[in-house]
């Protein structure tokens, strides 16, 4: 699929009901889009996905592929201003959601050892604050 949004995508708009798959509204990011993610409310870990329907890296138009640099820069810089973390990872895997985004993901600096690194996803359920999560995410409106 390509085209506009599509019933098994939760990150596709349904006319005009926002992305089902967001905890938080979307926010434009020089093209592209970026919200919270239902089940995944850590402060600071936010989705970054293109406003129509692509499930793949490489199902990107060469332009979309340019402004995600700077989709990602932007919210990465929301995020560092918005929170104490010491890292900010971004990761893309596909399986649960099928649009392609990029999960943009705050690791504190008092993180625990056991989850850094790959780790980080796992422990998602420990580290849900969705209060904090949306708070985080307004950062982005603002900036």
């Amino acid at each position: 699929m390509s085209g506009g949004g599509s019933q098994a995508c939760g990150l596709c708009p349904d006319g005009d009901a926002p992305p089902a798959e967001l905890a938080s509204p979307a926010v434009d990011v020089g093209g592209w889009a970026a919200g919270v993610l239902r089940g995944y409310e850590v402060p600071g870990w936010l989705a970054v996905f293109p406003r129509r329907h692509v499930e793949s890296v490489d199902a990107l138009t060469g332009a979309e592929a340019e402004e995600l640099g700077g989709a990602l820069r932007s919210v990465t810089a929301a995020v560092r201003a918005a929170t104490s973390c010491e890292k900010v990872y971004a990761v893309t895997f596909g399986e649960r959601l099928p649009h392609f985004h990029v999960l943009v993901m705050a690791v504190p600096a008092d993180l625990p050892a056991e989850l850094r690194g790959a780790a980080l996803i796992g422990g998602k359920d420990r580290l849900r604050d969705p209060a904090a999560a949306l708070e985080v995410a307004e950062h982005l409106r603002f900036r």
